[in-house]
């Protein structure tokens, strides 16, 4: 559920916690969209087990955070 603050979006993928000190992603006015705090941890806090496997998280991430933008 993405939310409002002054003209910029907050980019918060549904069912994922909310963050503390930083947002997943921001969309400013227009179509920029700035993601950000990608790690290999799914929604549920775990971590994936291994780089590779981590890697491939954090790209879901990113692909998440882009879709909540409409991308």
């Amino acid at each position: 559920m993405s939310e409002s603050v002054a003209s910029n979006t907050v980019l918060q993928p549904p069912g994922w916690p909310r963050p503390r000190g930083f947002a997943y992603g921001m969309r400013a006015r227009g179509d920029v969209v700035f993601v950000g705090g990608m790690i290999g941890q799914d929604e549920s806090g775990r971590f994936a087990e291994g780089f590779v496997a981590q890697t491939k998280q954090a790209l879901a991430n990113i692909a998440a955070v882009l879709e909540e933008a409409g991308a």
